[in-house]
């Protein structure tokens, strides 16, 4: 249960970034949910999957290895899952769900400012994960 709400915490911040932060995204959500589903859901997947990986990244390291290095570690296996779904997206829908068109890295699904958006965001996520003792 508790892997579902930080699903759908997740899911709703990251509509959130995208809509009113960034005002890039698309206001139904993923189009799982808009083709087929038929439904106008304020969720972005691949946010509420990035939070349930960096759950357990934390949960499995956290007191094993260095906070700095945590977060460096998370920053790139995050990036590499933006890139990895980038990549089956364009491969399952034909079409790029989203792009950095300024950026080669990861054939234009991750660049730098992504990079550092996420070290920012594991940073403040870890964070919150160690105040509430998650």
């Amino acid at each position: 249960m508790y892997i579902l709400f930080l699903f759908l915490i997740g899911s709703f911040l990251g509509w959130l970034w995208e809509n009113l932060i960034l005002g890039v995204g698309n206001s139904c959500g993923d189009t799982f949910y808009t083709v087929f589903l038929k439904i106008c859901l304020p969720f972005l997947n691949i946010y509420g999957f990035g939070l349930i990986i960096l759950w357990f990244i934390y949960n499995k390291f956290y007191k094993k290895i260095d906070y700095t290095k945590l977060i460096v570690l998370s920053t790139i296996l995050i990036s590499s899952f933006e890139c990895l779904v980038g990549i089956l997206s364009n491969n399952v829908n034909h079409k790029k769900t989203w792009n950095y068109p300024s950026s080669n890295l990861c054939f234009g699904f991750i660049s730098i400012q992504s990079i550092l958006t996420w070290l920012i965001f594991i940073t403040i996520i870890f964070s919150i994960f160690n105040k509430l003792n998650i």
